[in-house]
């Protein structure tokens, strides 16, 4: 059986190799946009990386999600009811529609987060919850994903929201400030 110290240095790889996956999604798209890809070979990448990332979950939950001698967990597909279903501990049990977000769910409750951290997931994310919880228009969603791409250069897209202190927010200020709004020269 795995020590603590062991899983938690697999899932630390296993959330890095998910974080390369979710980059190259990324890059597929910009690829797309600047037509140096079709869209058929963009959907056909897609889908592998997106079954690179289902496998990949589904070995770090079968190194979680164990019973006490070491063995994986049940996870069984519900035809009937049309859900994925596991145990969790003792009479606890979580459901959910597709394997994968099920998968989501049983990493989250053993605090195996994996996502990125990028200031750009976590505006995604947000944009996302806005649309699920509120009610705003089209529009309103709109002028947010341009307001975001107005004033959040590509490369403080891609930073850590975790890394992002007091200093660098300033000088980040600063700087598309000066970009946004250059002073005049005084002949």
């Amino acid at each position: 059986m795995k020590t603590t110290k062991e899983i938690l240095l697999f899932a630390n790889e296993i959330t890095k190799l998910l974080d390369i996956q979710i980059g190259r999604k990324k890059t597929l798209e910009d690829e797309y946009k600047c037509d140096i890809i079709s869209l058929a070979d963009m959907l056909k990448e897609l889908d592998m990386i997106n079954k690179k990332e289902l496998k990949l979950k589904r070995t770090l939950v079968s190194q979680v999600h164990v019973k006490k001698n070491g063995l994986p967990k049940s996870i069984r597909y519900d035809a009937g009811r049309d859900l994925w279903i596991t145990k969790i501990s003792g009479d606890i049990r979580i459901h959910a529609r597709t394997e994968e977000a099920l998968l989501d769910k049983i990493l989250e409750y053993y605090d195996c987060h994996i996502m990125s951290y990028t200031i750009d997931h976590i505006f995604t994310l947000a944009l996302k919850h806005k649309e699920d919880i509120d009610i705003c228009s089209p529009l309103t969603i709109q002028r947010y994903k341009d307001s975001y791409n107005r004033f959040i250069s590509d490369e403080f897209r891609e930073k850590d929201i975790r890394k992002v202190d007091n200093d660098s927010l300033q000088s980040y200020s600063k700087l598309m400030t000066a970009r946004l709004h250059p002073k005049k020269k005084h002949s």
